[in-house]
């Protein structure tokens, strides 16, 4: 499984579903959601979406990278689905959160 979650952390901003890494794996896309989430605690969108979120965080230190460019650079096709997905896990929009680390 840790092969599987290398995978995932190394293409996370990649457009990856949990077909494609079941596939690689050689299971069916509902018996590696279930050892998924057995290994992990989380499911694999869960995972996924934190791993895209942690990615985000790092460019939002940035201030010349725009919020648009962020949420494309981190594997989301729309802009209220990353805002939406940053503010269920950090609590805060992504903009709050660059203000928080701008001096």
């Amino acid at each position: 499984m840790i092969t599987y979650l290398q995978y995932i952390n190394q293409h996370c901003t990649e457009d990856i579903t949990l077909e494609q890494v079941a596939a690689l794996a050689g299971f069916s896309k509902y018996h590696f959601s279930r050892l998924f989430k057995e290994f992990t605690n989380i499911s694999f969108y869960k995972y996924l979406n934190n791993q895209r979120i942690s990615y985000a965080e790092k460019l939002l230190l940035d201030p010349n990278i725009n919020i648009t460019e962020v949420a494309i650079h981190s594997g989301y096709n729309s802009i209220s689905a990353f805002m939406r997905m940053f503010k269920i896990i950090k609590n805060c929009t992504p903009t709050e959160f660059r203000n928080m680390y701008q001096s």
